[in-house]
């Protein structure tokens, strides 16, 4: 395979059948730093509307706003932990 001056490259059709891979497919390369390795895999959310439902359901609607609020309380948490 070659890559393109844009970063493109194109799986052969053996290969594309070989892994069942369907045209517009989305398919992600994952990096293994240890091994200097890269493999591939299925998204689990190839798409936005696949993610309806993922996270459950909220007791109540909340505004946008409210909910980038909360994610960034829960990123600073994990990224620094609890101190109380």
């Amino acid at each position: 395979m070659t890559v393109t001056s844009k970063g493109r490259v194109t799986i052969p059709a053996e290969v594309r059948r070989f892994l069942g891979l369907k045209a517009r497919q989305k398919i992600a390369l994952v990096l293994e730093p240890e091994s200097q390795s890269v493999h591939w895999k299925l998204p689990r959310y190839p798409s936005v509307a696949s993610l309806e439902g993922a996270a459950g359901s909220l007791r109540d609607d909340l505004l946008w706003q409210k909910v980038r609020e909360r994610a960034r309380e829960e990123c600073i948490l994990r990224k620094f932990g609890t101190h109380g």
